[in-house]
């Protein structure tokens, strides 16, 4: 049996005396029969950033850098700027804090509400302003990403 700590903080390690900044904190692969289950409804990923995307914003990588910024025309879109994702993968730092400092959290595949001024929607077709297919206008006023 592995052993269970509970840090100072109150948050919970396995195979960790120190969970630091997140309520659970796992050093290992971990399972689960049944699967997760969240209320959020996207899979997101940390990005080196230009510049400072809202939540909301459509995501391109700039062609001259490599970072992900607010999507400019000529961009290659990546995915919508999230705020509340159901899994982040990417994350490099302790805190949340600490990576939106020089990263932005990118929701790549799922459901994401997005800015309105960014976009056009045709037959629930969702597009940059440039054409740029980005998703799939759900009932809920969320798009869709992901192929």
């Amino acid at each position: 049996m592995h052993k269970v700590e509970r840090g100072s903080t109150g948050y919970v390690g396995i195979l960790t005396e120190t969970p630091g900044n997140d309520m659970l904190d796992v050093r290992g692969r971990a399972y689960a029969s049944g699967g997760w289950q969240t209320t959020n409804g996207d899979y997101a990923e940390w990005f080196e950033k230009e510049g400072d995307p809202g939540p909301g914003d459509l995501i391109g990588i700039d062609p001259e850098t490599g970072k992900a910024r607010t999507y400019t025309a000529g961009d290659k879109f990546i995915g919508i700027h999230s705020s509340n994702p159901a899994v982040v993968g990417n994350r490099m730092k302790e805190s949340e804090e600490e990576m939106q400092e020089t990263h932005v959290l990118v929701g790549l595949l799922g459901q994401l509400e997005v800015d309105s001024d960014q976009i056009t929607v045709e037959n629930n077709l969702v597009y940059a302003k440039d054409g740029t297919y980005v998703g799939v206008m759900l009932s809920n006023d969320k798009v869709l990403v992901g192929r």
